[in-house]
């Protein structure tokens, strides 16, 4: 959910997209993508309204991101809080999705 400065709602709502996509959950409201992060294949979750993305420990371990530096940061999300670094890495969005 979205607010203005005054804290008045913003956007409060979602909508609801067509996910064709066989290995997608079949949830109308969110839209996933396929992602190239440094040459491995995953299916995101897009969040229009996310600062940074996040990546799974499992992912994160593959692409070695566990030992490089970056600034430590936590957020608050439906599971709890997670801390986690911030490390910049290209994403490429795929058309074509191989694992």
């Amino acid at each position: 959910m979205l607010f203005r400065a005054d804290g008045s709602t913003f956007v409060d709502g979602k909508a609801r997209y067509l996910d064709e996509d066989p290995a997608s959950p079949a949830d109308p409201s969110r839209i996933h993508v396929r992602v190239q992060l440094e040459g491995i294949a995953v299916l995101a979750l897009l969040d229009t309204g996310a600062a940074w993305s996040i990546v799974n420990a499992e992912v994160a371990g593959a692409l070695g991101l566990l030992d490089r530096e970056g600034e430590t940061k936590t957020i608050d999300s439906r599971l709890g809080s997670v801390q986690g670094k911030l490390i910049r890495i290209p994403a490429t969005l795929s058309p074509t999705f191989s694992e």
